[in-house]
């Protein structure tokens, strides 16, 4: 449970279960509290977890460099993307569980790109790059340019240049 925290609760109201049935009613109590705190703890890392905003902050991503060259090499395969910057979310809540933040700049200044073009890349890199953890895609475009200036600023992010 001290490697996973996500199982804390599961495992805190197992443990309660088991305790119940045996009659020791003081220790269920207890599990049955830190079930309770665990799931706490979950639901507020999984709120944090379900967006990115230009509220947000963002620190290097702390990957080794061979799986940020892998990265780079798959993100490279998709022709239309002219920039990518990886960065890690900073979060309040287990933080020892990274949530990656992938902005990518799409297309050339002198091409015209539709939505469903657009779509279709994000969608690509979701479904077809390996990531060694939780990514939010964010197409980087004058609606997330603070995002973007902040991603930019971060040491080691930038992926992708072209």
């Amino acid at each position: 449970m001290q490697r996973d925290p996500g199982c804390l609760p599961v495992g805190c109201g197992l443990l309660a279960v088991f305790h119940e049935l045996a009659g020791r009613d003081p220790e269920a109590a207890q599990y049955r509290a830190r079930a309770r705190a665990g799931a706490d703890l979950v639901d507020h890392a999984e709120a944090e977890r379900q967006g990115v905003t230009a509220s947000d902050g963002f620190e290097p991503h702390g990957l080794p460099p061979e799986e940020v060259e892998r990265l780079r090499r798959e993100v490279a395969e998709f022709y239309d993307i002219t920039r990518a910057y990886l960065a890690r979310k900073t979060v309040r809540y287990l933080p020892e569980q990274p949530f990656y933040v992938l902005g990518v700049q799409l297309g050339r200044w002198y091409t015209f790109r539709s939505v469903k073009e657009n779509r279709e890349t994000i969608h690509g890199l979701a479904t077809q790059v390996a990531y060694s953890g939780r990514v939010w895609i964010v197409q980087l475009n004058r609606h997330t340019a603070r995002i973007a200036k902040k991603l930019k600023k971060v040491p080691g992010a930038e992926l992708l240049r072209r």
